[in-house]
């Protein structure tokens, strides 16, 4: 049902947000 679309949404902000970071600290060590 409507549970594992919100799963899935949740998931995929995790993960975004997770990319987001790893690639701020990726610049920071870059720089």
């Amino acid at each position: 049902m409507i549970e594992t679309e919100t799963r899935g949404h949740w998931l995929t902000v995790c993960a975004s947000r997770e990319v987001s970071v790893a690639l701020l600290t990726a610049r920071r060590l870059i720089r």
